[in-house]
């Protein structure tokens, strides 16, 4: 039977030491399991400024091919950011499996969210704007 491997992604501003409690579970199980730190990571926001979501995609994608330089047997398991980065990774190589840990995956349904805004502009309840603007503006531009 050839060997199993799992690339484990950790998420926005972590560490490889937020995932290691199933990084050793699953190495008890007989994977091989990988568990990089993406780039920019470990170092605090300094470290942060001089990359962009490539770099992060990248660092993930080279540990993958090296377990795909061992088996042909690879899953794929993302915590939270490091999860979209794993359906990247998915979309483009083919893996067993997928699993996606507390993953923000928003399906962007644009009428749905005029017709809330209008909705509250309406009853005069800018609650709604607040929200979409604040986030609007929380959400990084670089690429």
């Amino acid at each position: 039977m050839e060997q199993k491997a799992c690339l484990i992604i950790h998420g926005f501003t972590g560490s490889p030491q937020e995932v290691i409690p199933l990084a050793r579970y699953l190495e008890s199980q007989n994977f091989l399991v990988a568990v990089p730190t993406l780039a920019g990571h470990g170092h605090g926001w300094a470290g942060l400024k001089n990359c962009s979501y490539q770099d992060w995609l990248s660092s993930a994608e080279i540990e993958l091919l090296k377990l795909f330089s061992i088996t042909k047997h690879v899953s794929i398991i993302g915590f939270s950011m490091g999860g979209l980065i794993a359906v990247q990774l998915a979309k483009k190589h083919q893996i067993d499996s997928l699993v996606l840990l507390s993953t923000p995956i928003f399906v962007g349904n644009s009428q749905a969210i005029i017709e809330n805004l209008l909705g509250g502009l309406r009853k005069r309840d800018y609650r709604r704007l607040k929200v979409y603007a604040t986030n609007v503006l929380k959400t990084p531009l670089r690429q």
